[in-house]
Order: structure tokens, then sequence, then C-alpha cells
């Protein structure tokens, strides 16, 4: 599920349900008719198989929200940045910091597990492959950077040299190693695919 939320206020305004690829361009259409609410982001949010969550960021507290609106957990956390990229993973919160140019992990008891900043000048959307690894959306640095589940290691693998500029937002499907990049204005998508090896 994708969640558009206004910069400004941090409120809810939609949601659009992706069902199939081919739903993307009416997603952009969609998000090129929101230019009159002003500057607008797309986050996604991951649902737990046992429970349906979404996560709702208050300055600099995360909160694991249930379809009603109700908090089931409240997590403290740092950032310089307003949240607006985040994934709820295994049990773990994990945010970029676009200002702070860092990735952080916390746990949902607001422990933090780790903090990455190594190479990042600039990181924006960000989601998980199958194996819990976090791909980032550098925006900065035209890069797409793959950073490993324990926050210890990372490698680039898309960059500006292979024709990436402006990555802002980023999804994967798991079922197929593939995924989908955007830049800040939603006019370019591009199509990814990852192998192992």
């Amino acid at each position: 599920m994708w969640t558009i939320w206004k910069k400004i206020t941090g409120q809810k305004l939609f949601d659009i349900k992706l069902k199939q690829n081919d739903e993307i361009e009416t997603i952009l259409k969609k998000l090129r008719s929101l230019e009159s609410l002003g500057d607008v982001t797309v986050v996604k949010t991951e649902t737990d198989l046992n429970r349906e969550t979404s996560l709702i960021d208050d300055d600099d507290e995360i909160r694991i929200i249930d379809l009603e609106g109700n908090t089931l957990k409240s997590i403290q956390v740092e950032s310089e940045s307003y949240l607006y990229n985040l994934v709820y993973c295994n049990d773990r919160v994990i945010y970029s910091d676009w200002i702070g140019k860092a990735v952080y992990c916390y746990d949902e008891s607001g422990k933090q597990i780790w903090r990455y900043t190594q190479d990042l000048s600039g990181p924006k959307g960000l989601c998980t492959d199958t194996y819990g690894n976090i791909i980032v959306a550098d925006y900065n640095s035209d890069r797409i950077i793959v950073i490993s589940k324990d926050g210890q290691n990372s490698k680039v693998l898309i960059s500006e040299e292979d024709g990436l500029k402006g990555p802002r937002c980023i999804c994967f499907k798991h079922n197929e190693s593939s995924g989908f990049i955007c830049n800040f204005n939603g006019t370019y998508l591009a199509k990814f695919n990852l192998s192992s090896g």
C-alpha cells in the first residue's frame, strides 16, 4: 500500500492499494493531480502478516497503529529531518534521515539497533529486499545503495554512471526480485532487477 502525505502538516491524505505493476501509471497520474496541495511525499508502508498496522510519525516519534487509528506502540527516535520514509519489517522500524545523512533501525521497544552513515549524502526512499537488507535511494549522490540488515555493510547497486538521476522513491517486489525507482517530481520511473551473485 502506498500512503500519500502532505509535507507541511504530515496529515494522511489517502491510500492507494497497489495490486499490479500496471497500476503504477495510475498512481503517477494521481500524484501529478496533487500538485495543488503543495509538496507531497510517497511512503511505502509494510504490513505485518499477523496484524494490520501502519506507521505514523510526529516530530521524533513513530507510532505503530492499527487500521482503526489506535496506537499499538510509540517509539521515540532521533532524526534531523521529517520522518517521511519508513519501513516496518521483522518487528523493526527502519527510516532515513535526509538532513542527518543516515539510516536508522529501531526495535519496537524504542532501542536503536544501528545507525548507518557511510557513503550517504541524502537518503530518501527506502525498502527492504527478501532477505531484510535495506535498499536506499540516496538522492544527493544519484545512487541506489543496499545496506545489510545488520547495518554493517553496504554496496552501490545503481549510480549516476548507470543513468540514475535524483532517485527519491523506491519499492521492491519480493516475489519477483525486482523493484521500481521514481525521481523527485514523479516524471521518471525505472524498473530494476536483483540477482544473486
